[in-house]
């Protein structure tokens, strides 16, 4: 299961509604010289959502399913290792599953959730998945900013005046969460079009010229 090209076409930023924290790029990565699309616009007393919104969000299509954030899955085992031994065993028990714990005493407690999204017609579109990931990960915003400077052992990170945390699709199952560089970086279009040929050298998907889920302009591969 892959993410189709429609719905790489996100510029994701986690701050405000739906209709505005998200917009539409004309390609599946960046590119400065274009301008993105509005997700959604306001005409007369109506929302008219963009064409990708009923789009698949995956390939093959699929009824639900189950979202993850890399930063939360990476953090518990992270953070363990940098609070390692901060406090002493529980008493008599030398458990390797009880010494995991032992950071939970003295540096606090996190969780390591995942999200179901499910279909609202046949099949996971564009929209069903960011209607139910986007409030959710505004929910988790703080434990993200902790999450991203879990590594420099810092409370959470700081972001610069006006900018925000924003969201990139690493599959269809798993997000990467991080700043606007991060994300500049991981949609650049040489990094498209190095896991297109990735993909295609894996024979994991079938790419074609003539469908949505083929390889942009550039691409190299077969």
């Amino acid at each position: 299961m892959v993410t189709t090209r429609s719905a790489q076409r996100l510029r994701w930023v986690l701050d405000g509604p739906l209709e505005t924290a998200i917009a539409v790029l004309k390609q599946p990565y960046h590119d400065p010289d274009t301008t993105p699309e509005p997700y959604c616009t306001l005409q007369g007393n109506e929302l008219v959502w963009h064409a990708v919104t009923q789009a698949p969000y995956t390939e093959p299509k699929v009824s639900s399913v189950t979202v993850s954030v890399t930063e939360i899955d990476d953090w518990e085992y992270q953070w363990s290792e940098l609070h390692y031994r901060h406090t002493d065993p529980p008493d008599g028990d030398d458990d390797d599953e009880d010494e995991d714990d032992w950071p939970s005493e003295c540096c606090g407690d996190h969780a390591d959730t995942k999200l179901v999204v499910k279909a609202t017609g046949e099949y996971v579109t564009v929209h069903d998945y960011v209607s139910a990931v986007h409030p959710w990960l505004l929910r988790k915003h703080d434990e993200l900013l902790e999450a991203l400077a879990v590594l420099d052992d810092e409370p959470r990170i700081s972001l610069p005046a006006g900018e925000h945390l924003m969201v990139t699709s690493v599959g269809p199952d798993i997000l990467s969460v991080g700043t606007k560089e991060d994300w500049l970086r991981d949609k650049a279009k040489d990094v498209y079009l190095r896991f297109a040929q990735f993909v295609a050298d894996s024979e994991y998907v079938e790419l074609r010229n003539d469908d949505d889920y083929g390889p942009p302009p550039g691409y190299s591969g077969p």
